[in-house]
């Protein structure tokens, strides 16, 4: 039996057109004997995050409905503005069995039994380094910026808990959201993520709170 496969492409501006990565795809999955189920298409900034992109939530819809075995890419940058973002969604369709097929390495993140490929494994290890690093330089930033604005003067800061951050916290866990939306438990939710229930619940507080 042939396995269901996705096709996710993105581009990041109104004047480049997706036609070649769908022509690339196809063909592609093809030769791996793949059967095509759908495809998933979008034209968006690389600077809105995952919870904000209606094609990654319709492929996490898709993914905890079954409807697809692997999901193809041309590269992993299709899945995520950061490292962070890519490394959560793979982490996510796996615990669904979900493998991510990346053409430009022609690898997968599982192999046909679900098990996680090597190869793979060391790309994900990689890119977790790099999503560690993007935090290291991001805090840092932060940390320079309230010094040089102390040093002026200014009035940094703003009320902890406030929209913003609220904001924020949500579309960093949008998955948890969507299986809130489907009426997972928080202890289920917490356990398919491998996340601390605390985190699950202050989801689940921010959303009462919006």
């Amino acid at each position: 039996m042939k396995k269901r496969a996705i096709l996710f492409v993105r581009v990041s501006s109104k004047d480049q057109d997706y036609k070649r990565q769908i022509r690339d795809l196809t063909k592609y999955s093809n030769s791996k004997g793949l059967e095509v189920v759908g495809i998933i298409s979008e034209k968006i900034s690389g600077v809105v995050t995952n919870g904000n992109r209606d094609g990654i939530i319709e492929l996490m819809r898709k993914a905890e409905n079954g409807e697809f075995d692997k999901v193809v890419v041309t590269e992993l940058s299709r899945l995520g503005r950061s490292a962070f973002e890519i490394i959560t969604l793979i982490q996510t369709l796996s615990k669904l069995g979900i493998s991510v097929v990346m053409e430009d390495f022609n690898i997968e993140t599982l192999d046909e039994k679900g098990k996680k490929q090597p190869m793979a494994e060391f790309m994900i290890y990689i890119i977790s380094q790099i999503a560690q690093m993007e935090r290291e330089t991001l805090i840092n930033r932060i940390k320079s910026g309230l010094e040089n604005a102390k040093a002026n003067g200014k009035r940094i800061g703003r009320v902890k808990g406030s929209v913003i951050d609220n904001k924020e916290f949500l579309n960093k866990y949008f998955f948890v959201v969507k299986d809130m939306q489907r009426g997972l438990s928080l202890r289920k939710i917490a356990k398919l993520h491998s996340m601390s229930l605390r985190t699950v619940q202050k989801v689940k507080k921010l959303r009462a709170t919006k």
